[in-house]
């Protein structure tokens, strides 16, 4: 399935007391296009495939650090798909786009 109507961006959580809200501070935004798929519908997972400027798109994830990717409906700002953002770190681009290059042509 895909969902071209949404936008990507590194989010903080916005808490209301002890309670997350599922409304997010935009940490940075990932302006380049890009599909969202949902494999399995139900089963939570998802699939962002960016299709601009890939240095950019993992620029966005490193920011995301200890917070997360925010995938959010254009339409609704309620429907929103999240990945946290653990292990991630700046270093990785070179390698990430290194590798992307090798096996994408």
């Amino acid at each position: 399935m895909r969902d071209v109507l949404r936008g990507d961006f590194a989010g903080k959580q916005i808490a209301k007391g002890q309670y997350a809200t599922n409304d997010f501070a935009v940490l940075q935004a990932y302006n380049g296009a890009f599909d969202f798929y949902v494999p399995k519908p139900g089963q939570g997972d998802f699939v962002v495939v960016a299709k601009g400027d890939a240095k950019a798109f993992f620029e966005m994830v490193a920011r995301a650090r200890m917070e997360f990717v925010v995938v959010q409906s254009v339409a609704d700002r309620k429907n929103v798909d999240i990945v946290a953002i653990y292990k991630f770190k700046t270093a990785a681009i070179p390698a990430l786009l290194s590798c992307a290059k090798e096996r994408i042509r």
